[in-house]
């Protein structure tokens, strides 16, 4: 024995309780967390693996969405490209059309202008009978205005001793689509008395479908030339 504390020598050391406590003292404080740190990166692992399996569906669905749209956009497309052509034909077909109307208008117009300008009267009418135009000769001839010949106004005016016969051939005329020709009696304004041989000739398409009727309206004269 020395003064001071006792020395202790090693074979009165237990190093396995020393290390027994030591373990025990380390586990208490470390243990759970070790354990839990294990434990929140076994499901953090689980998460993320969780979260790479739903990002590779994801993009798959999303891969299969966009196949299917772009089939779509291919057939809007197509659809589009079939429209525009369409379209396109429209328009030649339009302008086609504009064309021939012009033409038609030209031809009209002449036609009119034509009429206007000879002393003998010009009418026109549909397959119905109908008058559609009268040139200025044949209204100053009868006394009358234009509004007063077309449609079925011109039969209004047809002297009323005429008036059965004239209806009676002109009906069968635009029966049986043949030309018109009488002779018969106008009576305009101020009971003013006109007579006149009409003769009509058929209007034809080019493939010969009837349109309508042209005719003329000649005046009849006296032995003084003078007209009747």
């Amino acid at each position: 024995m020395t003064n001071g504390l006792p020395i202790l020598h090693n074979s009165e050391i237990n190093y396995t309780a020393i290390i027994t406590v030591i373990v025990t003292a380390i586990s208490t404080m470390f243990g759970y967390h070790v354990v839990n740190s294990v434990k929140d990166r076994k499901i953090k692992a689980n998460s993320f693996k969780a979260m790479i399996d739903a990002n590779i569906e994801f993009r798959e669905e999303l891969r299969k969405d966009l196949s299917i749209a772009k089939n779509e956009l291919l057939e809007c497309k197509k659809i589009i490209e079939e429209l525009n052509k369409k379209i396109e034909r429209l328009n030649n077909q339009l302008d086609k059309d504009k064309e021939i109307k012009d033409l038609i208008k030209q031809c009209e117009d002449r036609f009119i202008n034509l009429a206007n300008s000879i002393e003998i009267g010009i009418f026109r009418s549909n397959i119905q009978g109908e008058t559609t135009f009268t040139n200025k000769f044949l209204c100053d001839l009868i006394g009358v205005g234009a509004e007063e010949l077309l449609g079925d106004n011109w039969k209004k005016i047809i002297h009323p001793s005429d008036f059965e016969e004239v209806m009676k051939e002109w009906k069968k005329a635009i029966r049986s689509h043949s030309n018109f020709e009488l002779e018969y009696r106008y009576k305009g304004k101020n009971d003013k008395i006109t007579y006149v041989r009409t003769k009509t000739v058929r209007e034809e398409c080019k493939d010969g479908k009837l349109v309508g009727f042209i005719g003329v309206v000649i005046p009849l004269h006296n032995l003084d030339g003078k007209i009747v």
